[in-house]
């Protein structure tokens, strides 16, 4: 008789193999078992975390005003279309939604981002989850998030990034998930979401193409030859689409846009400071949970299965900054990093975990005066040389009056056949917003997308214009008069404060050729 092992217990028989399954070997899991096994989601912290950004947004984030964007973003949200030359529609159409629904208010405006942010929050917690993260690393994470610039201010201000970081977040979830289970036909939603963050910011091209390079680097380079690969990369198309034709109809201005915005952007100055302003926008101490985040990417053992993730990120980072891209535009990069960093510390001791909450604390209270619009208005002098942001915000009520009296000084006769012209989108939105319960006319402006939307009626033969030099003018009118200067009750030093008010009277041509002349791309 064979011999019992001790406890007098008979060893169960082995598992009799499945078919086509050698012995030894376990049968692959589902995508579904896999994902039973994930850690929970921190879903009542997150809460915390997300209504205290929501609240931050809505109540202190409306202090100062619109932005110069948001004003424009309202302006083309009146004149939908599938693409203007500076964006795609989705930004604009997202301004109109909350015109119809909240009418012209800026909380109201507001909500859109702040729920953005929400979102940012509860993938970046999602991302964490799917690299194996548990609670602690999942609040970590957004915690900081919360805390740092780079991730709050888009979610106190309409802008494409509010959303953008979305798409960017959503498909790295979808990603991760795939490459943890390999089911392959996550491309199909990741194409999905990719086609409609395409229709908000064209950089998303940056993520498939970092998604691609990554897969050719890792072990996981077989998810690249699947059809549903292929069928997500035509559906991404199919959805930007709309976007495409606009640009085909109109001679592809994106191109011209782009070389305008490297030529102002891409010195060599631009490029070295990319890098060091990123630290700026995460507080600098945060770098403490975020940095270990590529070394865990690239190197860990335990996280070979998203090494792609490690590759995608490098392939954003020298990209953006060779091409010219602002720091900001590095904000997915650091939202794997942080997923994957805050890893990193939730498997420290206790000790060091508190060192890295104290330094995501430190980075939103060093931050806090230059990000969050919790200073009066003529305290902002020293905060806006570091984020010129906030004066974009401040004195478009104020300009407009400006102009409103400058108009009044034109003879009764004159009005009549007058027109607002402006130098830049902030002014022409702030007239379109403001103007007409000031007895303002039409604006018209030469920049961006505002050129196509035609030059002043045949019959105009006075301007009020702002922002233009009046030696442009000259070229272009008989008589041209400086009547004022752009001013602020604050006295801050924006990009309007000083600018030249003018009365411009009998135009020397046509419009039709006067008004090629006046298109500005930048």
């Amino acid at each position: 008789m064979p011999r019992r092992p001790p406890g007098g217990r008979t060893p169960p028989d082995p598992p009799t193999p499945r078919a086509g399954i050698a012995p030894g070997r376990q049968p692959p899991r589902s995508p579904e078992t896999t994902a039973a096994r994930l850690p929970p989601v921190a879903w009542a912290g997150l809460a915390t975390i997300a209504v205290a950004l929501f609240a931050t947004a809505m109540v202190v984030g409306t202090r100062y005003g619109y932005h110069r964007d948001e004003l424009y973003f309202m302006a083309c949200g009146q004149r939908l279309a599938w693409g203007y030359v500076d964006q795609p529609p989705f930004t604009p159409a997202v301004a109109r939604l909350a015109s119809e629904v909240f009418g012209n208010s800026l909380p109201g405006l507001r909500v859109f981002p702040a729920l953005a942010g929400v979102a940012v929050l509860v993938l970046i917690a999602l991302l964490v989850r799917e690299l194996g993260g548990g609670r602690r690393a999942q609040l970590l994470a957004a915690g900081t998030a919360a805390l740092i610039p780079l991730f709050h201010t888009p979610a106190m201000v309409l802008s494409t990034t509010s959303f953008d970081l979305v798409v960017w977040g959503a498909c790295l979830v979808l990603a991760a998930r795939m490459l943890r289970t390999g089911d392959d036909r996550l491309w199909l939603a990741i194409g999905a979401v990719a086609g409609v963050g395409l229709l908000n910011k064209h950089a998303v091209v940056f993520l498939a193409l970092g998604l691609v390079v990554g897969l050719l680097l890792s072990a996981r380079r077989s998810l690249l030859v699947r059809p549903t690969a292929l069928a997500g990369g035509v559906l991404a198309l199919a959805i930007w689409a709309p976007n495409l034709w606009w640009q085909a109809r109109h001679g592809w201005p994106v191109f011209e846009m782009s070389e305008a915005l490297q030529a102002k952007n891409a010195s060599a100055l631009g490029i070295l400071l990319c890098l060091p302003g990123v630290l700026v926008l995460t507080g600098v101490t945060s770098l403490v949970i975020w940095g270990p985040g590529l070394w865990w990417l690239v190197r860990a053992r335990d996280a070979a299965s998203f090494r792609a993730l490690g590759g995608l990120a490098l392939l954003v980072t020298v990209s953006m900054t060779f091409l010219g891209g602002k720091s900001y535009y590095l904000a997915p990069v650091v939202f794997v990093l942080l997923a994957a960093g805050a890893i990193v510390i939730e498997r420290q001791d206790a000790v060091l975990r508190r060192v890295a909450v104290a330094a995501a604390v430190a980075a939103g209270v060093f931050t806090l005066p230059f990000s969050v619009p919790v200073l009066p208005a003529d305290a902002l002098g020293p905060i806006i040389s570091v984020n010129a942001e906030f004066g974009e915000m401040y004195g478009w009520p104020e300009l407009t009056d400006q102009l409103a009296d400058a108009y009044r000084r034109l003879a009764p006769a004159e009005r009549a056949h007058a027109v607002v012209l402006t130098a830049n989108y902030g002014e022409h939105g702030a007239v379109v917003h403001y103007g007409g319960g000031r007895g303002l006319p039409e604006p018209y402006s030469g920049h961006n997308d505002l050129w196509w939307w035609g030059p002043p009626p045949a019959t105009t033969t006075a301007v009020v214009a702002v922002g233009l030099p009046p030696e442009t003018l000259s070229q272009h009118f008989r008589s041209v008069e400086v009547v004022g200067f752009v001013t602020n009750p604050a006295g801050l030093d924006n990009e309007e404060a000083g600018q030249p008010i003018i009365l411009a009277r009998g135009p020397l041509a046509g419009w039709d050729s006067i008004w090629p002349a006046l298109r500005r791309y930048g």
